[in-house]
């Protein structure tokens, strides 16, 4: 289980690693440039200084795909974090240490149960929430070398979607009361996650409306 704790101190040590990365600003510079030339570092080395502990804490957040839980406080202080060092338009697309070898979202559902409509997309992480009142479908389609992270313990077995092997996971009884299932398959090169309280005849009827986006 992972626990606000363990995120708090991946959040730390990503920041600690990130800001070691960085060079150290010429004394002869004002402050504020001082304060330009270090956002520009950060933003243009990105993708060189991710440390161990950065892609951990990567994984941590992109592993939301349906399936990892945490308090919405948790999440906000590594986003938070996050901004502070790389500002907010500097979200990688990067997935245990990988370049995605697919577009994120390059596969969406075309059908789902009546009342469901977009709550919110994450393009970077390939992330969409769709809602129907108290009720949440998060559909995710990111790169295959993607980990399926689970917070909870589940049971699993195998279905098939359009002629193609998928795997249901099943959350065991668990302190969080986390019941959603999650239906996972590969199409494309992207692992396709569908987690909802919803019955198994549902997510294969999702899972076989994926098809290749427009957008």
């Amino acid at each position: 289980m992972i626990s606000d704790n363990d995120l708090k101190i991946a959040a730390e040590k990503a920041s600690t690693a990130i800001l070691a990365a960085l060079p150290e600003a010429e004394h002869e510079f004002s402050p504020e440039h001082e304060r330009k030339i270090a956002a520009i570092g950060r933003k243009a080395r990105l993708k060189k200084v991710l440390s161990t502990a950065a892609v951990i804490l990567l994984i941590i957040i992109a592993g939301g795909i349906g399936v990892l839980t945490f308090s919405p406080e948790a999440r906000a202080e590594l986003e938070s974090t996050w901004n502070r060092l790389i500002g907010d338009d500097g979200w990688p697309t990067y997935i245990n240490g990988k370049k995605a070898s697919a577009p994120a979202l390059m596969y969406r559902p075309t059908w789902l149960p009546d009342g469901y409509e977009v709550l919110s997309e994450n393009a970077d992480f390939g992330i969409i929430e769709y809602r129907n009142g108290l009720s949440a479908i998060t559909y995710g389609c990111t790169s295959s070398s993607a980990d399926f992270l689970s917070a909870v313990e589940c049971t699993s077995h195998e279905v098939t979607v359009g002629g193609t092997t998928a795997t249901v996971y099943v959350p065991v009884e668990n302190e969080f009361n986390y019941t959603r299932k999650t239906l996972a398959f590969i199409k494309g090169g992207c692992l396709i996650t569908i987690a909802a309280d919803l019955d198994e005849p549902e997510l294969i009827k999702i899972a076989e409306s994926v098809k290749i986006s427009d957008n």
